[in-house]
């Protein structure tokens, strides 16, 4: 389902979305720990979890979800 490769000596994950390559680091240099992500990742693919790898989150979305755990309110200022 999914290949590895290295590059720059870190290893990424490679699979195809319908007709498309898709490709993402897994920004680490272990073998080891390279086929551990890689069982992660197809196991999530298998279930229709989606990527279970690491996203880029803008900063904006983490704010909101930290400030409503906190129980707090999202107009609030931290300057008063």
């Amino acid at each position: 389902m999914a290949s590895l490769i290295k590059r720059d000596g870190k290893y990424h994950v490679q699979w195809y979305e319908g007709t498309k390559k898709r490709r993402r680091s897994l920004r680490t240099e272990s073998l080891q720990i390279t086929k551990e992500k890689l069982r992660q990742f197809e196991s999530a693919c298998f279930r229709g979890d989606g990527c279970a790898l690491p996203t880029r989150t803008p900063v904006g979305e983490v704010g909101v979800v930290l400030i409503e755990h906190a129980g707090g309110d999202a107009e609030r200022s931290w300057l008063s």
